[in-house]
């Protein structure tokens, strides 16, 4: 297989506005149509991690004011591109850090069928494009599930050293489990059994990530981590039982995730917003679909936070 493009100078664009990338995948679209597509957004991913940054987003731009697709930029994108296409995405590849969160997964749910990211941070050189397209080159009429593997697997070989986290995961799961957790958050604020901050040391004792490598703030966590800890921190038979089902959906819903560090040894493909830090949930966080569909926030706000 060949690929032959002709690019021209489009001069200085703000990547950080979705509209650059409607236009980016219209013209791919159009110009390079095809039976299955991979959409790649690369550079600095974000987090609900301070009050300084406000919103989870993606692709920003230095030269243009620091400005980057936030979320909801990047739905209302998605459901442009979805709609030129006629159906959803194949794959939203997400090579930025932080990404492979619930929260993030259920937001493009409605315009991708598989999305791939990392839970950690990632490290400056990224995904190892030439690696992953040799592969596709070598077999082009691979499944959309095979490729999403593929790169997960070869990201992680490519970083041998240092902790590397990469998943895929079948969205159309997200609306299951976005049930099976708003029925944990009740549980959870119905349980008397149980100490309050017995779940927040469940959740400090999960695997985390942060924003810096360097900071021990735990803002995001592991899911299905969470789910285990739930195990031996809570006294809730109902709470229990909504974490067991929460892991099956995830055995589901993860199509691939692989690590590479002993810090990252919990990762399982999915991260979830639980700020270690009482009194504090970032401002932004009720705006994501996830939080308005979900009793998630109200069980953080329950909790303390």
């Amino acid at each position: 297989m060949q690929i032959n493009s002709q690019f021209s100078d489009l001069g200085e664009l703000n990547m950080g506005n979705p509209q650059t990338l409607i236009d980016f995948a219209s013209w791919a679209i159009t110009n390079y149509p095809a039976k299955k597509y991979l959409l790649v957004i690369w550079n600095h991913g974000g987090g609900f991690r301070s009050p300084v940054y406000t919103a989870k987003d993606i692709a920003w731009d230095d030269t243009s004011g620091g400005d980057r697709i936030t979320m909801p930029e990047l739905e209302d994108a998605l459901s442009v591109i979805s709609a030129q296409m006629g159906e959803n995405i194949d794959i939203v590849g997400m090579d930025a850090c932080l990404m492979a969160m619930v929260e993030v997964a259920y937001q493009i749910k409605d315009y991708a069928d598989i999305m791939v990211a990392s839970e950690e941070n990632e490290p400056g050189d990224g995904w190892p494009y030439d690696t992953i397209l040799a592969q596709l080159v070598a077999n082009p009429a691979m499944s959309s599930t095979q490729l999403a593997i593929d790169i997960v697997d070869k990201y992680i070989f490519s970083y041998p050293y240092g902790n590397v986290t990469q998943s895929a995961i079948d969205l159309s799961y997200m609306d299951i489990l976005a049930g099976q957790l708003s029925i944990l958050a009740e549980s959870i604020k119905g349980d008397s059994t149980t100490p309050s901050n017995k779940y927040i040391t469940a959740a400090y004792n999960s695997q985390y990530y942060s924003q810096s490598p360097y900071s021990s703030e735990k803002e995001f966590i592991d899911l299905y981590d969470f789910c285990n800890k739930l195990s031996f921190y809570s006294n809730s038979s109902d709470s229990k039982n909504s974490a067991l089902n929460i892991q099956q959906i995830l055995n589901s819903a993860v199509i691939n995730s692989n690590y590479n560090g002993a810090s990252v040894s919990g990762s399982k493909g999915l991260s979830i917003y639980f700020p270690y830090y009482t009194g504090y949930i970032n401002g932004k966080y009720s705006d994501t679909n996830f939080a308005q569909d979900t009793l998630w926030d109200e069980m953080l706000s329950y909790l303390g936070y």
